[in-house]
């Protein structure tokens, strides 16, 4: 059987001091959160206010109180439009949304999926000629472009999967382009 070593509580003493002193506790964690979220609704209201329908979302160690000052830790955000339905049944298809079903296949890797563009006026797929954002598969399905932000004109940032972020620019943020899921 394992057993804790008899140094480990005043281990945990001196590291619990250490963490308070350069700012990891309880109450500056709960100040980082209520600060990020009050940024969370800023976002959100200032895109609503302008006539778009997005949800701002930031999360990370910078909502999580996990990093100290001098690390530069960046800032998670992600920005959902409300206007877009990622469905997993036809079922849960919605008139007059830009409707996408979710399709896994063996060429997909774990973890992500295809989105197939729906019609918008009835719960059938999408014949229209492609454009930038859409391409057409070997079955001659439809689907959304997995470099939607690169094709929407944010090509000044680097790519790591899903993610963009500046690189010129220490602790700015990553950005990412979600799709709610009912």
């Amino acid at each position: 059987m394992s057993r804790i070593p008899d140094y480990a509580h005043n281990l945990s003493l001196k590291m619990s001091q250490v963490m308070d002193m350069i700012g990891v506790n309880e109450k500056i964690v709960m100040k980082r959160r209520r600060s990020n979220l009050l940024n969370e609704s800023i976002v959100t209201v200032t895109h609503q206010v302008r006539g778009r329908d997005l949800n701002g979302f930031i999360f990370g160690s910078q909502i999580e109180g996990t990093t100290t000052l001098g690390l530069n830790s960046d800032v998670d955000c992600l920005i959902s439009k409300n206007k877009f339905n990622v469905i997993q049944d036809w079922s849960e298809w919605v008139y007059g949304k830009r409707n996408f079903l979710m399709i896994r296949d063996e060429y997909v890797s774990p973890g992500y999926c295809l989105l197939q563009k729906l019609r918008d006026d009835a719960p059938l797929p999408e014949v229209a000629e492609v454009d930038d954002n859409l391409y057409r598969d070997r079955m001659g399905r439809i689907l959304l472009h997995n470099t939607l932000l690169s094709v929407v004109g944010i090509n000044e940032l680097m790519r790591h999967g899903p993610a963009h972020s500046r690189q010129d620019v220490p602790g700015v943020s990553d950005n990412v382009l979600p799709f709610p899921v009912i």
